[in-house]
C-alpha cells in the first residue's frame, strides 16, 4: 500500500497547484464542512488532526484559530503540504504517530478508514488521541449506497480493504471504545 500511494496517489511527476487542489476538493467546503459545523459546538481554538490528509485541502477549510495538523503516509504529499500548501503535516504511519493521549478535540478521516488493513486498530488509536468529550468525523463510501448506484465498479478499488454500512461502521466504532451518538448520515446518489 505504501508503494501504491507514492506511485499512484501522490507521484512527484504529477503537477499540482494549491489552487487546483482546493478547487478539486471544493465539495468538502460546500457540503461536508457546513454539515459538520452545524452538528458541533463552535469550532474555535481546537486542536484538529486529519488522518490521511494528502495535501491538506480539508484542513485548509477550517478557521485558522484552530491548531491544524495532518498525518500523511505519502512522503511526497506531506512534503508538498508543508512546503507549498502551508499545512503542517507529519509524514508517518498513523498507527505510529506518537501523539499524547487526549491531544485532539477533533480527529477527522475523509475516505481513509476503508484503506486501513486493520481498521479496528486505527480507530482504537483515534480514540486514544481524542480528548474525552472530543469528536471523530469519518467519511467513507456507504456500501448500501454503492450497491444502488449506477457505475458501481469505480468505487470498488484494490486499495479499499473494507467497505462499510452505517451499521458495520457503528459496530466497529463501539468496539474501538467510542461512546457513540451518531450525528447523522447522508447519502450521495
Amino acid at each position: 500500500l505504501q508503494r501504491f500511494y507514492e506511485r499512484e496517489y501522490y507521484a512527484d511527476a504529477k503537477p499540482i497547484s494549491a489552487e487546483a487542489r482546493m478547487k478539486e476538493k471544493d465539495w468538502q467546503r460546500t457540503i461536508l464542512l457546513p454539515w459538520l459545523l452545524a452538528h458541533l459546538p463552535p469550532v474555535k481554538d481546537w486542536s484538529i488532526l486529519d488522518i490521511g490528509c494528502g495535501y491538506g485541502e480539508w484542513l485548509r477549510h477550517f478557521d485558522r484559530s484552530n491548531r491544524l495538523l495532518g498525518i500523511e503516509q505519502s512522503e511526497s504529499a506531506a512534503r508538498a503540504a508543508n512546503e507549498r500548501f502551508g499545512v503542517e503535516v507529519r509524514q508517518c504511519d498513523f498507527l505510529a504517530n506518537g501523539y499524547d493521549a487526549g491531544r485532539f478535540d477533533l480527529v477527522t478521516g475523509l475516505a481513509i478508514i476503508e484503506h486501513f488493513s486493520d481498521p479496528l486498530a486505527a480507530l482504537v488509536e483515534a480514540n486514544r488521541i481524542t480528548r474525552t468529550g472530543g469528536f471523530i468525523y469519518l467519511q467513507t463510501p456507504d456500501l448500501h449506497a454503492l450497491v444502488l448506484r449506477k457505475g458501481v465498479p469505480r468505487y470498488f478499488k484494490l486499495v479499499h480493504t473494507y467497505y462499510y454500512t452505517l451499521a458495520t461502521l457503528t459496530s466497529l466504532l463501539r468496539k474501538a471504545g467510542f461512546p457513540l451518538q451518531p450525528l447523522g448520515h447522508f447519502f450521495d446518489y
